[in-house]
């Protein structure tokens, strides 16, 4: 299994929060059937509307970093991570 490091603005990820709350399950839970879906679209249509989606989802998060600012070190160091 693989570990993915994701940086977002406070109130993207308290919306998202909310929104898997609302649903019953987890946020990760959701982040990884999202994951799926999209990894799992054979259809080029499909895969180029969902592309799209993503697309436009990082467009409207701000500051959206694909690189951390600090390290998993940093943060385990910190407690972030404990």
């Amino acid at each position: 299994m693989k570990t993915l490091t994701v940086e977002l603005p406070d109130d993207v990820y308290e919306r998202a929060q909310r929104r898997a709350s609302d649903r019953g399950t987890s946020l990760r839970q959701e982040t990884v059937d999202w994951l799926a879906r999209y990894s799992d679209v054979a259809d080029e249509q499909a895969l180029a509307a969902a592309r799209t989606r993503m697309q436009e989802l990082f467009r409207t998060v701000k500051g959206f970093r694909m690189t951390p600012k600090i390290s998993r070190e940093e943060l385990y160091e910190r407690g972030s991570l404990r």
